[in-house]
């Protein structure tokens, strides 16, 4: 709530409906913007609000593959920053691998034909990942080693989780959208 809430006992009823109304307003144009924003668009803003790459990716698709957003967020928590700041593979296509287990987990209840859809899905993501990016390799994507202290400071210093990665991410998102489309 708005700090003009809290002085409603000084101020009396007039104030406390206009700071209300006020304060509901703003509420509703945020959410208004939120729901107008496409997927890219909301894993750039949960990357850059404090979401890790792979959270962000993942936890986009968390409604329409039926897990719970805060799940989704826990599960893939791990795997940001070439999981685990380590410069292995990159967080944000970790979680579009997630998201695309997920989506043939609710496509197939045979393991074998789930493990199927799932390589298959995978392997076009990655091209098309690659075909963009050259390679699925944090460490590589970035020009930096986040499996190291200097190679961390190095990346933020260079701006490159505010300029890089959210592209990475935005990438992920636009091709795991569009594969899940194709079999929906």
């Amino acid at each position: 709530m708005p700090k003009c809430f809290y002085k409603t006992i000084k101020t009396g009823k007039a104030y406390y409906k206009k700071c209300l109304i006020s304060f509901l307003v703003i509420e509703l144009l945020s959410f208004v913007k939120h729901l107008d924003m496409n997927k890219e668009q909301k894993a750039r803003e949960l990357f850059l609000s404090s979401y890790n790459c792979a959270q962000s990716t993942f936890s986009v698709f968390a409604d329409e593959l039926h897990v719970d957003k805060q799940k989704a967020l826990a599960i893939s928590a791990g795997f940001g920053a070439g999981v685990c700041y380590q410069g292995r593979s990159c967080g944000a296509v970790i979680g579009a691998y997630m998201a695309l287990g997920l989506h043939s987990g609710n496509l197939y209840n045979n393991p074998e034909m789930l493990k199927e859809n799932t390589y298959q899905l995978i392997k076009e993501f990655n091209r098309q990942f690659e075909s963009i990016h050259g390679i699925t390799i944090c460490k590589e994507l970035i020009g930096f080693d986040l499996s190291t202290t200097q190679g961390i400071e190095l990346g933020k210093s260079s701006g490159v989780f505010k300029t890089k990665c959210p592209k990475l991410v935005e990438t992920a998102v636009s091709i795991v959208d569009v594969l899940i489309r194709e079999q929906d």
